[in-house]
Parts: structure tokens; C-alpha cells; sequence
């Protein structure tokens, strides 16, 4: 009777054990998968990434939009990147997540790189697909 209680102790132990890694690896997965990635880290990694979705997160610090297509320029703690958009640009000021295409030699538009006034037809950026 002793070891039988013993037994289900352990067994017990195990399965909690094998739950608590099961539930840590996947909260991990899904942050690792959902996280933002620092625009610097986009930069440098251009070549690598060219073409490749990111997630990344910062607060607008420029922004314009000309016959339905925009771009806008978002910024956080590492750095600078150009997005380019087809459902407007957000308010300067504003905190974004967007996920995007990676582009290595963006081509903007001649009217978009008019408006601005910065020649951007080489330039790391990011072709919007979702924002939030």
C-alpha cells in the first residue's frame, strides 16, 4: 500500500513536470513568434531578410499619403525604416505595430519621393501588410 501511494506520488510529480514544461515552451513560442523585431536588427539584416515577414514596433515620425498609396516613417529606440502602404499612413505621433515584406532596394513611387523630398529608390524598408 506504501509504495503504491509513493508511486503516485512520483508519477504525480512527473506529469506536473512534463505540464509546467509544456505550457513554459509554449508561452515561449508564442513570444519569440510575436514579438517585435528592434528596426536596427531589420537593417542589418537586410540582405537575409529581403523578402521575408517582420513584425516591428514604433512611434510615426513622418507620414504622407498621394493617390491612395502612402509612406511613413517609423522609429524606435534602434533606429529608423520606411513603410510603404497601401491603407493610408497613420497620424505622426502615433505608436505602431506593423508587419511587413522586407525590401532591400524599396522603389517608391516618383510622386512619394517628391512629397518627401528624400531620394528613397534605395533605401532598407518595409511593405506593409497588417498594422495595428
Amino acid at each position: 500500500m506504501r509504495q503504491n501511494r509513493g508511486t503516485r506520488r512520483l508519477l504525480g510529480a512527473v506529469v506536473g513536470l512534463v505540464l509546467l514544461l509544456l505550457l513554459g515552451s509554449a508561452g515561449w513560442a508564442y513570444y519569440y513568434t510575436t514579438r517585435p523585431t528592434p528596426i536596427a536588427d531589420v537593417l542589418n539584416r537586410a540582405s537575409d531578410l529581403d523578402g521575408q515577414e517582420v513584425r516591428i514596433r514604433g512611434r510615426v515620425i513622418e507620414g504622407g499619403d498621394f493617390l491612395g498609396l502612402g509612406m511613413y516613417l517609423i522609429e524606435d529606440a534602434s533606429g529608423r525604416v520606411w513603410i510603404t502602404t497601401q491603407n493610408g499612413s497613420p497620424a505622426v505621433g502615433r505608436e505602431v505595430t506593423v508587419e511587413g515584406h522586407v525590401r532591400k532596394l524599396m522603389q517608391f513611387p516618383v510622386a512619394l519621393q517628391r512629397m518627401t523630398g528624400i531620394p528613397l529608390s534605395q533605401v532598407t524598408g518595409l511593405q506593409e501588410i497588417r498594422r495595428q
